[in-house]
């Protein structure tokens, strides 16, 4: 869809087929007041960032990571997303996975003090 020109397309396929967004989630991003408007930056960075993360080779770079890393996996995620975090978990020298109980991708919204208290855990 992106090379066809169509990255509004492209982002609400992401955002329903890859993210698992609903549709009522996805309203709630385009009636979003205007400093927090996701939807044109989406649309406008992922073609970049498709095509970068396509070029990249995360498992290979991981290995050079020293310092300890947090990765925060919702436990509603899709399977890919559980199946991508646990492969750079074992990549990474040092890392831990938190999960979170009930939530996707969408926790920073959804479940703000879960997030936090997982940050929290890791940095305290």
């Amino acid at each position: 869809m992106v090379d066809a020109g169509q990255p509004g397309r492209a982002m609400m396929s992401f955002l329903t087929e890859i993210i698992a967004l609903t549709g009522e989630q996805i309203d709630a991003l385009r009636n979003a007041p205007l400093g927090y408007d996701i939807m044109p930056i989406v649309t406008a960075t992922m073609p970049r960032e498709a095509r970068a993360l396509a070029a990249v080779d995360l498992r290979a770079l991981a290995g050079a990571v020293t310092a300890p890393v947090l990765l925060i996996l919702g436990a509603a995620s899709p399977p890919w997303a559980g199946e991508i975090t646990h492969e750079l978990a074992a990549a990474l020298p040092e890392s831990k996975v938190a999960v979170l109980p009930g939530q996707g991708h969408e926790a920073i919204d959804s479940a703000p003090g879960l997030l936090a208290r997982a940050l929290t855990e890791f940095f305290g």
